[in-house]
C-alpha cells in the first residue's frame, strides 16, 4: 500500500466510493494509485500537462502492478478528461491556477458526482469561485504539512448554504467541524491576521482583516474555545 503525505491522504478520505476518478495534475501518480489499492475506485486516471510527471506516475503504477486500474493521460486540465470519470481531484496547485482549469470546461463540471480542489494556498479564493457559481460545497477539511492547505469538497448542485461573507471566509463545512486540526487551523489564520495588520498601512485593507479577525473571534466563541492564544501553537 502506498503511504501517502498527510495532505494526500487527508484528500484521498474526502473521497466518496465511485466506479472511475482523475487525478489531475497528477504528478508521481500517488493518489490514484491509492485509490484503486484501498477500493475506493475501481479505475483511475493519473493526468498532467506534462510528459515528466506523467512518467513517474507510470513508474508509480507499475512498482504497483496496477497496471490494469490506473492510466495515465497527457492533458492541460480537463481538456481530455474522459466522459466516464465521476469523481476529479484538483490539488497542489495555485488558487487561480485552479480556477483556470475550472473555468475552460464547464460543462465537464456538470457530469461530476464530485469534484475535490486543494490550492497551496487562499482557500477562500477558490471557496468564492464555487460560491459565485452557486455550487454546493459537501465536505471541507485542513490539515498541516509545512504549510496549512484546505481541502474542498463540491458539486454542481444549487448552493444550499447563505453567501454570508463570513461563511465564505471561514467554509460552510469547515467552521462546523471542532477538531484539534480545524482549531489549529483557525488559530494560524487569527495570528497571521495579527501579525499582518500590524504592517499593512492601507486602511481598507486594515479594515477587511479586522472584520476577519472578528468572525474567527466569533467562531473561536461559538465552539466554546476559552483562548486562542493560550492554546499551543505550532512550532
Amino acid at each position: 500500500m502506498i503511504k501517502l503525505s498527510i495532505r494526500l491522504n487527508m484528500i484521498m478520505e474526502m473521497v466518496r466510493p465511485c466506479s472511475i476518478m482523475a487525478d489531475v495534475g497528477a504528478d508521481h501518480g500517488y493518489l490514484a494509485c491509492a485509490l484503486v489499492q484501498s477500493h475506493k475506485c475501481v479505475c483511475a486516471y493519473a493526468m498532467d500537462v506534462a510528459p515528466g510527471p506523467l512518467n513517474a506516475a507510470k513508474r508509480s503504477i507499475e512498482q504497483y502492478g496496477l497496471n490494469h486500474h490506473v492510466f495515465t493521460r497527457l492533458s492541460d486540465g480537463l481538456t481530455h478528461l474522459p466522459n466516464d470519470v465521476e469523481t476529479i481531484v484538483i490539488a497542489g496547485m495555485g488558487a487561480h491556477t485552479i480556477i483556470d482549469i475550472l473555468n475552460a470546461y464547464p460543462k465537464k463540471l456538470d457530469g461530476l458526482k464530485q469534484i475535490i480542489v486543494s490550492a497551496n494556498k487562499d482557500p477562500w479564493t477558490i471557496r468564492n469561485w464555487i460560491m459565485d457559481h452557486g455550487y454546493t460545497i459537501d465536505d471541507e477539511r485542513c490539515c498541516y504539512e509545512e504549510h496549512d492547505y484546505v481541502a474542498i469538497s463540491f458539486t454542481t448542485q444549487p448552493c444550499i448554504y447563505p453567501l454570508d461573507p463570513s461563511i465564505r471566509y471561514l467554509g460552510p463545512k469547515l467552521m462546523q467541524r471542532n477538531d484539534g486540526t480545524t482549531q489549529l487551523y483557525y488559530r494560524h489564520l487569527y495570528e497571521g491576521a495579527l501579525d499582518l495588520i500590524t504592517k499593512v498601512k492601507d486602511e481598507q485593507k486594515k479594515a477587511r482583516i479586522r472584520q476577519q479577525m472578528q468572525w474567527l473571534d466569533h467562531w473561536f466563541e461559538m465552539m466554546h474555545i476559552e483562548s486562542k492564544t493560550n492554546a499551543n501553537t505550532r512550532n
